[in-house]
């Protein structure tokens, strides 16, 4: 069975309606975060009823719960020793137990590296797998109490840079699969239009990055196939002020940075409002442009040959 996950985002109180359940195999509940090397919930309590409520009308699903985000800080004291490595596995399992959730997923971003703004060590490299590993054993003591399996995933940087910080080949054997954040490739500070989840390299930029070259970068490692599974932007990156025409729309100037959700891109941008949109077919990717504003994003077609890609490559998902 391949991966089809999504990312609920428990900033707001969320209804059972709006999860589509019958769509999905996998949910990523985003995010708790870590708090005196403790896992802490600080969402509405209600959300884990909600998704409860989920797991009963679907109960194919698995509710992971993913730990951290960007900004998220104390990765790095929780694993800096085995005590808090201790500690920090315990509660991961006992949030397991208590919600009735099926594993956990850890969004670190990223060990080894300080870029957004929390702190790092060093000593990231090898504490990473020492604390997957100790979650590991957690989750195989809580296993044998709920006699059923546990999942414990990640999510990992698409780029070169992230394997720098972490040991590939030691954490693939404790991990049941990873999370690549095939997006974002052309962030929410660039000054240059571009793609920010493009499937393939553009022909006329073989420099970027891509989710088939980020794929390729983490095969060519070793880390299997049926291991990695893939991300699609379910919102755009903006940039204002393009002054561009024909082919040079992409890679052009901009100079204010927003990001816009799928929805309102429905309602208000994609062919509306004097927006246009454009196909490079190359990268297999769309994008939107008024004269004024550029926006990259995913829609159905590009979402379609993502999957096509992910059955063809024989991906986890």
């Amino acid at each position: 069975m391949q991966i089809v996950s999504a990312y609920v985002y428990g900033g707001r109180l969320l209804s059972v309606d709006e999860i589509k359940g019958n769509w999905l195999t996998h949910i990523n509940y985003a995010f708790a975060v870590i708090r005196d090397g403790e896992i802490v919930h600080l969402f509405n309590q209600e959300n884990l009823n909600v998704l409860k409520k989920v797991k009963r009308l679907y109960p194919h699903i698995k509710l992971i719960i993913s730990v951290g985000g960007w900004g998220a800080d104390g990765f790095s004291d929780a694993a800096f020793t085995e005590s808090g490595r201790m500690k920090f596995a315990k509660t991961v399992a006992h949030f397991i137990k208590e919600n009735d959730f099926d594993g956990v997923d850890l969004d670190w971003e990223y060990p080894s590296s300080d870029m957004a703004g929390i702190k790092a060590r060093k000593e990231d490299k090898e504490n990473f797998t020492l604390i997957l590993r100790e979650i590991r054993k957690a989750l195989k003591e809580l296993e044998l109490e709920k006699q059923r399996p546990l999942l414990l995933t990640i999510a990992a940087g698409a780029e070169p840079w992230y394997l720098d910080g972490v040991d590939l080949k030691d954490i693939e054997p404790i991990l049941d699969y990873m999370n690549l954040m095939t997006y974002d490739f052309y962030n929410g500070w660039s000054k240059k239009t571009g793609h920010h989840t493009n499937l393939f390299t553009p022909a006329h930029r073989p420099e970027d990055n891509s989710i088939d070259k980020a794929v390729k970068l983490f095969t060519d490692q070793g880390f299997p196939k049926h291991k990695l599974a893939i991300g699609a932007g379910f919102y755009g990156r903006g940039l204002r002020s393009v002054k561009a025409t024909g082919n040079d729309i992409l890679y052009a100037d901009g100079s204010e940075n927003f990001d816009v959700g799928y929805s309102t891109l429905v309602k208000d941008y994609i062919h509306k409002n004097g927006f246009k949109r454009y196909w490079d077919d190359s990268a297999k990717a769309p994008y939107l442009y008024d004269g004024d504003v550029f926006i990259t994003y995913d829609d159905e077609e590009s979402i379609f040959l993502k999957g096509q890609y992910v059955a063809k490559e024989q991906l986890g998902g």
